[in-house]
């Protein structure tokens, strides 16, 4: 038998009772859900009903709130907005919730769970279900559903808030798999959208990178009249004239009658009459090297510490402006916000020689930091990169609402152990407080969709539960997962975590050592061998190697279960091969044969688990690999 409780607050409303929802395999509960229900509530009643079947051996039927009455001895469990909820007359603040938040209350033996909308809803039911029946949503192909009998709840009085509003830790899995990402109540920016899963990031935020130039016409006219500008960049080489129609204090010149801010404001215009619920709207600057070398940009850069940062922060703001005074005038109660990046060129705030803003983002504009920093220090850590964090906390200043895209990959290695596992927490507290609404980890490259991103996996499971809640106790999350995941070869991966993180540890230690927590591309070579001793890798290897052995050999496992188990480690096996394989030259001179050796094992691992995309950017690819050892 499984006895659970819940947390209660709150004075009863009448006597006590324990509320029997499963009783030896039996129960006399049903779902009730709204006759309009829409699909994500549907869904929620759906998942809560499949679950506790596989968990309890129960089906608890689902039936219209339209055939049943309100009564407090009722064995109900109300999903979303019903008329058991009104009729209860429960008074809840919705408004608190922060969109994806909820509330799980009983009354006598009624349950009720409902947010501030169906997701809010839906994430209540999965809370449900990891509360009082045990179930854990470790990744896509792993939940855990612990086998019960018994199910008896104390009185409910549950409230849940994200502590951020939008949330997302990119991995290949949440890339490809929606179900997955709203298990783990993360809303996806690149996912599909799926209305069962109460949608992704774009139900509130019409957000993309780089995307001024979908709201724009660019003709080679208007190149050279100076609206538009030729520049290379990651695909693209078309800037932006962001003084364009504007004059030094950003407000519209006379007599202009076409100027990239008019066209940007003309098409949001459109964009906000088709979409009435979407409250963010991103005008984010293209990926390009440098701002607009016309004359006019390049003298009010100059004048500026931020540089070209207060040009386009003026032409953000008069959108913002101009969009929000087109509905006042059409008299809607309705307010939009303008999302831009802090990015590049741009990152800079836009401070004068004495540190005084000369420019100040609008109320309705959100600051969108992507930054990149030593992922070996939290933010909050003294020996953090000191520009970066000045950065940080400048434009939390300057800015009212911040969003933040932060890279937890390494670019040119996509298999390399990146630090940053146990400084989740505080790098979270941290955004936290500096009033971060959305937080979005960069764990993969779009590169990588088909990797085995085992580490990204563990971190967007101990992410995914810091973002909603950070006093979630880290180790014990980790635990959670090896042991879920990994079943009785958690302790090799452990190891394995633990040999990597200590070398970290050292490195954090010895001050004569820096700059070895961040991606080569951004500025730090974290690829050389000098970070990262022999006998770190190849005793990662070795631990890896003999659970492997072990595992094969058990004659208590199956055939189909050692072969998933070495699946598994096999895909933890190719960090400490790559990254030994990467520099072999650094640790044994001279030893060709043994490089091709350690090559041709790496190959087949990787081919063995279907990882046949890219190992990093830049040409490093699994086919140059090949090529480099099996036709030598």
């Amino acid at each position: 038998a499984l006895l659970l409780t819940g947390c209660s607050t709150a004075k009863p409303q009448e006597e006590k009772v324990p509320i029997e929802l499963i009783e030896q395999g039996k129960s006399e509960y049903v779902i009730v859900l709204s006759e309009s229900a829409n699909e994500c509530e549907r869904f929620a009643a759906q998942e809560l009903q499949s679950f506790v079947k596989e968990s309890a051996g129960v089906t608890i039927p689902i039936i219209n709130d339209r055939t049943v009455g309100y009564s407090s001895r009722s064995k109900h469990i109300s999903i979303g907005q019903t008329r058991l909820l009104e009729s209860a007359k429960l008074n809840l603040n919705y408004s608190v919730l922060n969109l994806d938040g909820f509330y799980i209350k009983s009354v006598g033996n009624v349950i009720f769970i409902t947010g501030a909308r169906d997701r809010g809803t839906l994430y209540g039911v999965y809370d449900f279900l990891e509360r009082f029946f045990g179930v854990r949503f470790f990744n896509a192909d792993v939940t855990k559903v612990p086998k019960t009998e018994s199910v008896r709840l104390d009185e409910l009085n549950i409230q849940e808030i994200p502590q951020i509003r939008f949330r997302n830790y990119y991995t290949p899995m949440v890339d490809r798999d929606a179900l997955y990402t709203t298990r783990l109540r993360m809303v996806s920016l690149y996912g599909a959208d799926v209305p069962e899963y109460g949608g992704t990031l774009y139900r509130d935020a019409y957000i993309y990178g780089h995307n001024i130039l979908t709201l724009v016409d660019v003709t080679n006219e208007k190149i050279e009249q100076g609206m538009f500008f030729r520049n290379g960049g990651v695909g693209e080489t078309i800037g932006v004239c962001y003084s364009y129609g504007l004059d030094e204090s950003g407000n519209l010149l006379p007599g202009v009658e076409d100027s990239p801010v008019l066209e940007v404001i003309d098409t949001l215009k459109g964009m906000i009459e088709e979409n009435p619920e979407i409250q963010y709207f991103s005008v984010t600057q293209m990926d390009i090297p440098t701002g607009c070398p016309c004359p006019t940009c390049v003298q009010r850069a100059t004048i500026e510490k931020g540089g070209y940062t207060g040009i386009l922060l003026r032409f953000i703001n008069r959108v913002s402006r101009e969009i929000n005074r087109w509905l006042e005038e059409k008299g809607e109660d309705r307010k939009i916000k303008i999302v831009t990046f802090a990015y590049a060129w741009s990152v800079a705030p836009p401070l004068d020689e004495t540190g005084k803003a000369v420019v100040v983002p609008d109320d309705d504009v959100v600051i969108w930091m992507a930054l990149s920093h030593n992922y070996a220090y939290s933010l909050s850590d003294a020996r953090q990169e000191k520009n970066l964090t000045a950065t940080f906390e400048e434009w939390a200043k300057l800015a009212k609402e911040i969003y933040y895209w932060d890279y937890r990959v390494n670019f040119r290695e996509y298999l390399w152990y990146m630090p940053g596992l146990t400084t989740l927490k505080a790098d979270m507290d941290y955004l936290i407080e500096h009033h971060v609404n959305y937080a979005f980890f960069q764990g993969a490259s779009g590169a990588a969709t088909d990797c085995e991103n085992w580490l990204g996996d563990l971190k967007a499971y101990v992410a995914s539960k810091l973002m909603w809640n950070s006093d979630r106790d880290v180790p014990a999350l980790i635990e959670e997962y090896l042991q879920g995941v990994y079943k009785d070869s958690a302790d090799a991966v452990r190891t394995v975590i633990e040999m990597f993180e200590d070398n970290y540890e050292r490195l954090r230690q010895d001050p004569t050592q820096t700059g070895f927590g961040i991606d080569h591309e951004f500025g730090y070579n974290t690829v050389t061998s000098k970070w990262y001793p022999r006998v770190l890798l190849t005793g990662a290897m070795r631990v890896l190697e003999k659970e492997m052995e072990r595992v094969a050999s058990d004659p208590e496992k199956s055939v189909q279960e050692r072969e998933e188990r070495k699946e598994l480690l096999t895909a933890v096996l190719l960090t400490p091969q790559r990254m030994l394989l990467r520099n072999y030259s650094s640790y044994y001179l001279n030893d060709w044969e043994g490089e091709r050796e350690l090559g041709l094992k790496f190959i087949e691992n990787c081919e063995s688990i279907g990882y046949i995309w890219d190992i990093g950017g830049y040409g490093n690819t699994l086919e140059s690999i090949k090529a480099l050892y099996e036709e030598n």
